[in-house]
């Protein structure tokens, strides 16, 4: 007769069981890690405008804490790298992490010795950077199929709240948004000298752009409960929007679109179509279905381009447009730019509180600010980015991550006339999410 002992072995006492327990334990503090930032991002200008009523100092520090976790992670990451060079257990460095390396040290290089720095302009330009690099960091640790359900969620109740704030808690006056405190939100943030429009909203909460159809002088934009900003939220929508076509989710398609369309984002749409297209030539080679939204696209923008300089509607475009063209004739005097904090919005804003700053360039378009203040090399790196992303072929097949490729094309695309396409709000995490398009996914080890 066979006889044999079973042996029973505690957890504790199996190193198997306790190394995957430690791995699920890793990807799950790198998960919360990652997905803070977002989190964050979502909740950043609604609870700075509450905070405004009460303390600038406290709504400024809601601000300050998603730029101070950037630039930790930033730390951690350029320590990391150090390790590993120290060990010598680098493999690889792809493209994109020299450009974005190279770019950074030039930004700051630029700061430093600009005459016309100021820190907002600096901020605005490290964006693509400090996402790149907080992505970078978490890209191999994180479950991805965890990141990706969670960021959908976030993105769907940003949506939501859409709906709510414009069907909902809106009538004439503004109540809601007087209530909450946006006009001492936008004194705080030092933009009450050109942003405030009507019933004490910013400016952007309606536009005039339809002004030359019939009677309609001004019409109310969705905006995000969470953002507070109908151009910031209409670029957000693009990457939902492109994920749901991908994924065949043709209610939540017409759910996002919606909103899309009641923020009355040009860019956004003009996004969505762009990315759409670059994705059937690259993927579908579908000639037909490229060919009509090819000529969607022409008519789009030929269409708001008319009007915008040969009418009185859509004269916002007009003024992106002239900012960078400026922007661009003026590399023939500074080829190297002039500066951080010599051109875009904030250069203009900072200029008004400091008359001894001198002329700065005009704004109204990220591109623009770029080469205003780098001159070719910024164009240069511009560039560059759009063309890795475009020959990425991606290793992780998946609607997210292919929503994730276009969504950055378009937005770079959306940059070109338009200061707010690249945002820390509204776009930024994209480039976050860029480093997933370049790495293998892992996940958790079972149980």
């Amino acid at each position: 007769m066979n006889c044999y002992v079973r042996t029973v072995v505690s957890p504790k006492m199996s190193p198997a069981i306790s190394t995957r327990q430690k791995s699920r334990f890793t990807f799950r503090l790198a998960n919360f890690g990652f997905l803070l930032l977002f989190c964050i991002i979502s909740i950043q200008n609604l609870c700075a405008i509450v905070l405004s009523n009460f303390s600038y100092t406290f709504a400024e520090a809601m601000v300050a804490v998603k730029d101070a976790y950037l630039y930790l992670i930033l730390l951690l990451f350029a320590c990391s790298i150090g390790w590993r060079l120290c060990k010598f257990r680098i493999k690889y460095a792809c493209a994109e992490d020299v450009l974005i390396f190279l770019a950074t040290v030039y930004f700051i290089v630029g700061y430093v010795i600009s005459p016309f720095r100021n820190l907002s302009s600096f901020r605005q330009l490290m964006i693509i950077p400090l996402f790149y690099a907080f992505g970078r960091f978490f890209a191999s640790r994180v479950d991805f199929s965890c990141i990706k359900k969670a960021i959908f969620l976030i993105m769907i109740l940003v949506c939501f709240s859409g709906y709510i704030e414009r069907f909902v808690l809106f009538d004439q006056q503004e109540s809601f948004w007087n209530l909450a405190g946006i006009g001492e939100y936008m004194k705080m943030k030092g933009m009450e000298r050109w942003s405030f429009g009507s019933y004490g909203t910013p400016g952007s909460f309606y536009t005039i752009d339809f002004s030359g159809f019939g009677n309609i002088t001004q019409l109310r934009r969705m905006t995000s409960l969470f953002f507070a900003e109908p151009t910031i939220f209409g670029q957000f929508l693009v990457m939902p929007i492109l994920y749901c076509i991908f994924a065949k989710k043709r209610l939540l398609v017409l759910f996002f679109l919606g909103a899309l369309l009641a923020a009355i984002s040009k860019g956004g749409i003009l996004a969505v179509l762009f990315a759409l297209i670059c994705y059937y030539i690259q993927n579908k080679r579908s000639t037909i279905v490229g060919a009509v939204l090819l000529v969607g696209a022409i008519v789009f923008t030929v269409g708001i381009g008319y009007l915008a300089f040969f009418t009185s509607s859509f004269a916002s475009v007009a003024v992106h447009l002239v900012g960078l063209a400026k922007n661009i004739m003026d590399l023939i005097q500074y080829p190297f730019g002039r500066g951080v904090g010599s051109a875009g919005n904030w250069a203009v804003l900072a200029s008004y509180s400091n008359e001894s700053i001198g002329e700065v360039g005009s704004g109204e378009s990220y591109l623009g600010t770029v080469i205003g203040q780098l001159g070719f090399v910024g164009l240069l790196f511009y560039g560059l980015l759009f063309y890795y992303v475009w020959r990425k072929k991606m290793i992780n097949d998946d609607p997210f991550l292919f929503a994730v490729k276009y969504s950055i094309l378009a937005t770079l695309v959306s940059g070109i006339g338009s200061e707010s396409a690249i945002s820390y709000v509204g776009t930024g995490y994209l480039f976050a999410l860029l480093p997933f398009l370049l790495v293998r996914i892992r996940r958790p080890l079972a149980l």
